[in-house]
């Protein structure tokens, strides 16, 4: 499972983003998102975790694990923040934020999906 975003829907208004980061630490600070909403190409590009797993067998702690509904997920206990994870995902969705003690990815949560007012972003088996 994973969110799928349709570019060509987008329109830029970055709700998902700040949805995420109120469900995740109760801001409304989309720098805290692990959503990206970027132009490219003259037109809005959505890049969200497509659960390819790279960042699991680039963690040395252990830390990343596939839940029984195919989600990779951080466990906060065991990451380090090493960053390993970061520069091997391929859609730049890994993050380290300064004031947050693991890596931030996306957990498939869905709070995005209700925000987007474009209907851009799906849930995907």
């Amino acid at each position: 499972m994973y969110i799928f975003a349709d570019n060509a829907k987008c329109t830029g208004c970055g709700q998902c983003r700040i949805a995420c980061a109120l469900e995740h630490f109760q801001e409304e600070t989309p720098d805290k998102s692990a959503i990206l909403v970027r132009i490219k190409q003259a037109s809005w590009q959505v890049d969200v975790c497509n659960q390819c797993g790279y960042c699991l067998v680039s963690c040395p702690a252990g830390a990343i694990a596939r839940n029984e509904s195919g989600v990779y997920r951080v466990d906060s206990g065991l990451c380090n923040r090493c960053g390993a994870c970061v520069p091997i995902c391929p859609r730049d969705c890994l993050l380290l934020l300064p004031d947050v003690t693991y890596a931030v990815k996306c957990d498939a949560c869905g709070a995005c999906l209700d925000a987007c007012p474009a209907s851009a972003l799906v849930r995907r088996d």
